[in-house]
């Protein structure tokens, strides 16, 4: 429904409620529902991004550099690390960065066992790879 209606937070009790007692079989008295998380979704057109094409030459690297460190797990090697820490927005198209470490960004993080490395294409994409991989 539509959250900007006026009657929609007792529309939204409503359902939880029918779909609780559908689920436990009952309602715990003087229960209240309480939202916990709220996921909203949002699609725009978008322009449309450069990438390569077939046969044309790859984006050169250039490595990145980190902006603090911090300790993590190298889910490669099982073993506490200090690794670099690489802010999303510091990458470039063509930046590359050898794992072990962290690319951060507000809404999530990449963890880069020391067996990949990530590099930014031309169409923003982190590519991460296995170091042994063949291109």
């Amino acid at each position: 429904g539509d959250p900007t209606a006026p009657d929609w937070p007792e529309r939204l009790r409503c359902a939880f409620e029918e779909a609780y007692k559908m689920l436990y079989g009952r309602l715990v008295p003087g229960g209240a529902p309480e939202c916990m998380t709220f996921s909203v979704n949002v699609a725009a057109a978008a322009p449309e991004l450069a990438t390569a094409r077939e046969g044309e030459e790859p984006v050169r690297g250039f490595g990145a550099e980190p902006v603090a460190t911090r300790t993590m797990i190298d889910p490669a090697t099982g073993e506490g690390r200090t690794v670099g820490v690489y802010p999303r927005d510091d990458l470039a198209e063509g930046a590359h960065v050898e794992g072990p470490a962290v690319i951060v960004e507000d809404e999530t993080t990449i963890v880069l066992p020391a067996t990949f490395r990530a590099r930014v294409g031309r169409d923003g994409i982190i590519d991460c790879t296995r170091k042994d991989a063949r291109p």
